[in-house]
């Protein structure tokens, strides 16, 4: 029993491991269709270093920087305004000074306040919403998770009726 949860537990890194990199995929893939003009667009492959930790000192210091899977900087210089597509929402900081985080999760119910981080000429708001949806999709369970999973709870459960089984002969015993 504790074997196979040894495996799941690796399984389950395996696969969080290739889901930030499909995020990333998407991010990268996307970034180019969000943005019009003059506005640096980082992806995890290509992403300037500098730029990102000012970024994230200025508004996004929880989040690790292996979580995130691209940037936009809208500072002319430096990284005091942008938007960092993280693992599982969006940092953001405006010229207004205003900075806040929208989980992706939230991102349809919270749809006014993402289009106002959007709300430039210099955003193509549609392809913003379309990578949105696509990196939140790469966190939904495949048919073989969930089948997978499904699998380890009829093991857990096998697991208790025998417990539950042996703990009523034991009583039985005791009782005789």
């Amino acid at each position: 029993m504790k074997k196979a949860r040894d495996k799941t537990k690796m399984y389950n890194l395996n696969m969080d491991e290739e889901r930030l990199q499909k995020k990333r995929e998407v991010v990268k893939r996307g970034l180019a269709k969000c943005c019009k003009g003059n506005v640096n667009a980082y992806f995890y492959d290509n992403m300037d270093e500098k730029k990102m930790r000012k970024a994230m000192e200025s508004y996004a210091s929880r989040v690790n920087s292996e979580e995130i899977l691209g940037f936009i900087n809208e500072s002319t210089l430096g990284a005091k305004y942008g938007v960092i597509f993280a693992d599982t929402g969006l940092y953001y900081r405006k010229k207004s000074g205003i900075k806040g985080f929208v989980s992706y999760g939230d991102c349809k119910k919270e749809v006014s306040r993402v289009k106002s981080i959007f709300e430039r000429e210099t955003y193509n708001f549609k392809a913003v919403c379309e990578m949105i949806r696509n990196v939140k999709n790469v966190d939904r369970p495949t048919l073989s998770e969930l089948v997978d999973k499904g699998t380890d709870w009829v093991e857990k459960a096998v697991d208790i009726q025998q417990i539950v089984s042996e703990t009523g002969l034991a009583i039985k015993d005791f009782r005789e």
